[in-house]
């Protein structure tokens, strides 16, 4: 790699890349790179030797189809499944790194276009492609449990359900964009929504890039929100406009303790699984 965007195909040292595929195909010794994340450059090499006896050797990365790359191997396979998988994981990875932000114009100008220019027009060149329908953000793993309904809760008894000494508040009024993919359907569970635990803002060019790549806008919502939480569970009041009666909805990731909230606050019989773009029955034009 040459800097820090060690994922950006420019920065990929090609001819070392193809000497140590060639040294592990003729089974030599190589001296492969290590890469620092935190630093955000090179910072040594390791010997790898692979034995004869090795009866398959596996080159994984984005780029590995990439006519570059993909000549000295033998058998090439595509995991298909499009850019929101590739975003989402890239988002979810520079969330987690120490001191690294991920800008909205990042999204825009680095993802998409290197996903379509080195890497989806040679995925029809894979002599095996396996479709993954896997999407991160739909995944119950890591997730948020939500019940919610619309029967009116005092505020009082919202406060009984929280732990007094680490409760805080806030107000925020939003307006969201519901973006989806044909074919895809919130996870449900019983009276729970799963809810994903991703969460990032987008610019509006990102969105026009997402609706390119096949996304549907199927609402727009203007709605303000009250918020209460003590770091087990978050108690959100939504006033949606044109929406006569509130949303009250209970979100954590223990199961048990969002139950135990619902039936302290009476709410049992009372939750509904739609979410909140189901309000608004007008998909966007």
């Amino acid at each position: 790699m040459k800097d820090f965007k060690y994922d950006d195909f420019s920065s990929l040292d090609l001819a070392l890349l193809s000497k140590n595929i060639n040294d592990i195909k003729s089974c030599r010794r190589t001296k492969v790179p290590v890469f620092d994340l935190e630093t955000g450059a090179r910072s040594g090499f390791k010997e790898l030797e692979v034995s004869e006896d090795c009866g398959v050797v596996i080159f994984e990365g984005v780029y590995a189809l990439h006519p570059d790359i993909r000549k000295p191997l033998d058998l090439w396979i595509a995991v298909v499944g499009g850019v929101h998988s590739h975003l989402i994981s890239r988002v979810q990875r520079d969330k987690s790194k120490v001191g690294c932000f991920m800008s909205q114009n990042e999204i825009m100008m680095t993802v998409f276009p290197m996903f379509q220019q080195h890497i989806e027009p040679h995925l029809v060149e894979a002599h095996l492609k396996i479709r993954n329908d896997f999407d991160p953000v739909l995944s119950p793993e890591s997730s948020l449990f939500v019940l919610k309904s619309n029967k009116q809760v005092a505020y009082q008894d919202i406060l009984k359900v929280l732990d007094p000494t680490k409760i805080c508040s806030s107000v925020q009024n939003f307006i969201d964009i519901y973006l989806r993919l044909p074919g895809t359907l919130p996870i449900r569970e019983g009276n729970f929504i799963i809810q994903p635990k991703v969460d990032f803002d987008i610019s509006i060019s990102t969105v026009a890039g997402l609706l390119n790549l096949g996304y549907q806008a199927v609402a727009y919502i203007e709605a303000s929100a009250y918020i209460y939480q003590d770091g087990k569970i978050l108690i959100e009041i939504d006033h949606l406009q044109d929406v006569p009666s509130p949303y009250l909805q209970i979100k954590g990731v223990n199961k048990e303790t969002v139950v135990a909230a619902g039936s302290t606050l009476k709410l049992d019989g009372s939750y509904t699984t739609k979410v909140l773009y189901h309000f608004f029955q007008a998909p966007l034009p």
